[in-house]
């Protein structure tokens, strides 16, 4: 037993540090997202606070749900100073658009905007 709980506690401290420091970036939940969806973005600014604004364009004719976005704060050679995951306030149904805008905590000099996750609005049964 003590053999068992030494063993957890040396995994502990070898996976400890590196959730703390977050190393890993966060990276979109669907790979190929881009085939369903279009995003524009721009920096912005509204009552003196940075945002980044833009566009989701849902390009495929199945409703979806639950949108998310991953928006990269990146420094000028792009490398990722911050990352936020933001909810779309609605649903999108097939071949719509949704504006946005996310307050971002310091301005940067350059924002990616992907699409992080969404869930499909499946079909009820036919009667």
């Amino acid at each position: 037993m003590r053999f068992v709980a030494a063993i957890a506690a040396c995994a502990l401290l070898i996976v400890a540090p590196a959730i703390a420091t977050g190393k890993a970036p966060l990276e979109p939940m669907i790979v190929g997202w881009e085939r369903y969806f279009k995003v524009s973005w721009e920096p912005g600014e509204r009552h003196g606070k940075s945002l980044v604004r833009g566009t989701v364009e849902y390009t495929y004719g199945t409703p979806v749900t639950r949108v998310q976005l991953l928006v990269d704060s990146l420094d000028a050679s792009g490398a990722i100073l911050n990352q936020q995951v933001v909810w779309l306030p609605g649903d999108l149904t097939g071949f719509q658009s949704m504006y946005f805008e996310v307050p971002v905590r310091q301005p940067a000099p350059a924002y990616r905007v992907r699409v992080f996750h969404w869930e499909r609005i499946e079909a009820g049964p036919i009667l």
